[in-house]
């Protein structure tokens, strides 16, 4: 054994030679004295997706869910985008309408046998008995019954074209064959695929090499019919194999695409990496040469690798963004990544219970209430205490962006003084001085129901102490889910046995009217399955949907019924729109063209076919120049004669670079490069210039010592310290002034500390300083 005294010789002969070997690491890699021309690093994006896909095959089961969804915009973008509740082509010249006549609704003679879509919606061969629409009918009151006799019913027509310079990954043409083999395909019954829009089908023809047409059963009028082009799948490379033989073959996991980028590798449980399409329909796009994405469920971990700077985007599918709202726009973070957000078709609103079907009093029976109600509860405070302040109230099931919101429309601002006197108008006044409205024997005492999520619990505290202030006692309940949503008659919101209920609905590109109407009122009558569970009944009302529901999209009838409905909608206030759910995106700051968020485009790789980490401004020989890169993370500065000729002096976003085991970044890695405008030859400055670098202190590791930050650069060999690199640590700014370009890196020096081991029976032990940061978790409604 060992004595104490030659133990503790031992200690610090080791301490003493791994002091050394550290000096002989900064030595060695010190040791270049010059600045070789590094090479420029791939410019590539992470994204981070909530899980790993089963399948990249168009029409696998669950393809077009979240994660699969998102690499399949990369590789195949479109056929169609979908914002602002519109449609844009991609790989079509346009997208088909009325006025161009590339949409027609033609009439045609149909007879016993004919395949038709009844009046009930469903596609039937057609025999004596059958409930059809003639030709011109648009709703129940002009529908009638075949009895054998020929007659004439409407058939729509919609007519595709493809761009004429599109082509596969592989480099072959894509053409109006492979959009044809894709429906094939689609709608063959081994496909796994919703065959709606197939039994609706009457044919789906190739018109020329670039052309396709669509037709429509007679009766069925389609309100997307403009859409009616499916996705296209290689017919020079499955053309001779079946829906099941695809299906169960390797093509879901090396799929051609047209898209702006190409599969490069999978692997399994880690990532998929895409390369550069050569053969992209857009030219000049794309601008990256590379995208990853990483499967990781877990949010927090999204959260830090976005902070060290290893993931560049993380969409709303993996939830990270919507619980770390708060910290997404805290500028101790926004340097290393920002957040992009839109109001969602989410609404959260607040059904009123107008007629109850049990035997409670109909408070909401009066609308009258129901607008002080709209003007008592301060739904602005709501949306910034719940939703960090993103968004504003709705005043409808539609909202301002859609193409038929009414230019003007009913709206109720946060006025208690105003609520206040619509129900002294109604009859609720305090006669007893308890603070508590009454009427008729009855005090102003109601029930707020909905589920146990976090943000629908803030939310009613929020709205009993707004309708405290105006003398009404609200008393809270919040039910599981299962029992909040359970069927009529027994559930509170499907039954109709409430008076205030609080959930969530959709709000499509159609305005979706139908929640409202007579009709819709779950019932014994219907087997409780309607949607209207306010129990709201207005003939106006009624008679403005249905005709808009059944009209053919962009007609006037479909327009004017349609403002009409929420006009109405807006002045009866059967429910309170209360927000929107926010579509939220983390984004690198360091990106200079990245995710856009849209209400109804859910895919955040919609438009990575222009994604860029790089942005560039031009000098002049005799004058100063400065490049400010995205969000003011990087700034260099050139005073006048810094070069010899004109020059485009460029910056691009890097991903996390390899680092010796003693130096830690903090996400903060970047090239600097410039040309000559003339021959477009590397140049450099002739001068030094200054170069600030700006980073997120929530991006500082535990075990980094802050005061040893400063700008490396890569020589091409190792990471060099720049010479003249300040750092100040309370701005979290880095400064120096170099006289060349090169990649460049904000590292700094491993905190190092001896632990020696106690002699007294004591065992060392190291601190483990990757622990996670904990931090408290914000949560947006889901």
């Amino acid at each position: 054994m060992l004595s104490i005294k030659r133990m503790s010789w031992f200690v610090m002969s080791l301490a003493l030679a791994l002091t050394l070997a550290v000096i002989g690491i900064r030595l060695a890699a010190a040791e270049p004295e010059h600045h070789l021309q590094a090479e420029s690093p791939l410019r590539e994006v992470v994204v981070a997706i909530a899980f790993e896909p089963s399948s990249l095959y168009p029409y696998a089961d669950g393809a077009r869910m979240s994660a699969p969804s998102e690499v399949m915009a990369a590789l195949m973008d479109g056929p169609f985008t979908t914002l602002s509740y519109d449609h844009q082509a991609t790989i079509l010249t346009k997208v088909p309408s009325w006025d161009d006549g590339d949409q027609v609704l033609q009439t045609v003679t149909v007879e016993a046998g004919t395949r038709v879509v009844a009046a009930d919606g469903s596609p039937v061969d057609l025999v004596s008995g059958t409930l059809v629409r003639p030709a011109g009918c648009r709703d129940s009151g002009c529908e009638v019954t075949f009895d054998g006799t020929p007659l004439e019913m409407d058939q729509l027509v919609v007519t595709f074209e493809l761009r004429s310079n599109v082509r596969w990954s592989d480099g072959a043409p894509l053409t109006a064959e492979d959009a044809v083999f894709g429906r094939q395909i689609a709608c063959d019954p081994d496909t796994p695929t919703d065959k709606y829009e197939c039994a609706r089908t009457a044919g789906y023809t190739v018109d020329d090499a670039l052309t396709t047409v669509w037709v429509g059963l007679p009766g069925h009028l389609s309100s997307q019919s403009q859409t009616n082009f499916w996705t296209p799948l290689p017919y020079h490379v499955l053309g001779t194999m079946t829906a099941a033989e695809i299906l169960a073959g390797d093509y879901g996991r090396q799929p051609l695409g047209w898209g702006p980028f190409r599969l490069l590798e999978w692997v399994p449980g880690s990532h998929i990496t895409l390369e550069r399409n050569p053969h992209y329909w857009r030219p000049g796009y794309p601008k990256l040469d590379r995208v990853t994405f990483r499967f990781l469920p877990d949010q927090d971990q999204v959260y830090m690798a976005m902070l060290r700077g290893e993931i560049q985007v993380a969409s709303h599918f993996t939830g990270m963004p919507g619980i770390r709202v708060a910290e997404l726009l805290d500028p101790e973070v926004t340097p290393t990544m920002r957040l992009e957000w839109s109001p969602g078709i989410t609404w959260e609103q607040m059904s009123f219970g107008i007629l109850p079907a049990d035997s409670r009093l109909p408070v909401f029976a009066d609308a009258q209430v129901r607008r002080a109600l709209a003007h008592a509860i301060d739904r602005q405070r709501i949306i910034d205490e719940v939703l960090h302040g993103l968004g504003s109230p709705p005043s409808a099931y539609t909202f301002e962006e859609h193409p038929l919101y009414p230019t003007t429309l009913t709206t109720y601002s946060y006025d208690p003084s105003q609520a206040a006197a619509l129900l002294d108008a109604a009859g609720w006044v305090d006669t007893t001085g308890s603070g508590i409205r009454n009427k008729d024997g009855h005090e102003f005492v109601i029930t707020y129901q909905t589920t146990t999520a976090d943000e629908r619990i803030q939310t009613g505290h929020i709205i009993r102490e707004n309708l405290a202030a105006v003398g009404i006692q609200l008393d809270l309940e919040f039910l599981p889910p299962a029992v909040f949503f359970a069927d009529g008659p027994h559930g509170p919101v499907f039954g109709r046995q409430f008076d205030l209920a609080t959930f969530a609905w959709l709000s499509p590109a159609t305005p979706p009217c139908t929640l409202f109407t007579t009709d819709g009122i779950p019932r014994e009558a219907n087997g409780w399955i309607g949607q209207n569970n306010t129990g709201y009944s207005n003939p106006a009302y009624d008679a403005a949907c249905h005709p808009a529901m059944n009209a053919l999209p962009g007609t006037t009838a479909y327009v004017q019924g349609h403002q009409a409905a929420l006009e109405i909608f807006a002045q009866d206030v059967p429910a309170l729109p209360l927000f929107r759910r926010p579509i939220a995106i983390a984004v690198s700051s360091g990106m200079s063209v990245g995710p856009t968020a849209d209400p109804t485009e859910n895919r955040v790789t919609w438009n990575i076919w222009e994604w860029d980490l790089a942005m560039s401004t031009t000098a002049e020989p005799n004058a100063p120049a400065t490049l400010v890169a995205p969000n003011q993370i990087v700034t260099a500065t050139f005073g006048a004669g810094a070069f010899a000729e004109a020059a485009v002096v460029t910056y691009a976003t890097l991903p996390s670079q390899t680092t010796p085991p003693d130096l830690v970044g903090v996400g903060r890695f970047f090239e600097l490069g410039a040309a000559s405008t003339a021959t477009g030859e590397p140049v450099s400055p002739q001068t030094s210039y200054e170069l600030t670098v700006t980073y997120a202190q929530a991006s500082v590791p535990r075990h980094l010592d802050e005061s040893t930050l400063a700008l490396y650069v890569w020589n091409g060999v190792a990471w060099m310290r720049e010479p003249t690199s300040q750092v100040d640590v309370e701005a979290n700014v880095v400064k120096a002034t170099p006289d060349h370009f090169s990649v460049w890196a904000l590292l700094g020096e491993r905190s190092h500390s001896v632990y020696l081991p106690l002699i007294q029976g004591g065992v060392g032990s190291h601190m483990d300083e990757h622990r996670p940061v904990q931090a408290e978790q914000t949560q947006i409604p889901q």
